[in-house]
C-alpha cells in the first residue's frame, strides 16, 4: 500500500496558521487514518474523515500556534494508517521575525 495518498499541496511560499491539505486515496482499499503524532504541541491536524475509500478525498487542516516560536521551524505531523505500519508525515516550514 505504500504511496497510496496522494497529497495536493495548498499554493507554495504562503504565510498561514491554518492550512488545508487535500488527500486522496490512489490504492484500491479503503484507508482509515487511526492516528497522528506531532513533533510539537503547537502544530495540531483535524481530519474531514478517517474512512477514506478508493479514489475520495479527506481534508486535513494543520494549525499551527506560532506565539512561542522565532526564527525559522520545521514541524511535521505523522498520519497513521489502521491495522498497518504505513504512515505519512507532513513537514511544515516557517520563520518567524
Amino acid at each position: 500500500m505504500s504511496g497510496s495518498i496522494k497529497i495536493v499541496p495548498p499554493y507554495g511560499g504562503c504565510a498561514f496558521d491554518k492550512v488545508e491539505i487535500i488527500i486522496k486515496n490512489k490504492s484500491l482499499e479503503r484507508i482509515e487514518i487511526d492516528t497522528y503524532e506531532s513533533d510539537c504541541d503547537c502544530l495540531t491536524a483535524a481530519i474531514t474523515k478517517s474512512v477514506i475509500a478508493p479514489n475520495e478525498t479527506a481534508k486535513i487542516t494543520l494549525t499551527l500556534t506560532t506565539k512561542s516560536l522565532t526564527g525559522f521551524n520545521v514541524k511535521s505531523i505523522i498520519l497513521k494508517v489502521k491495522n498497518t505500519k504505513e504512515e505519512f508525515k507532513l513537514y511544515i516550514s516557517t520563520e518567524i521575525k
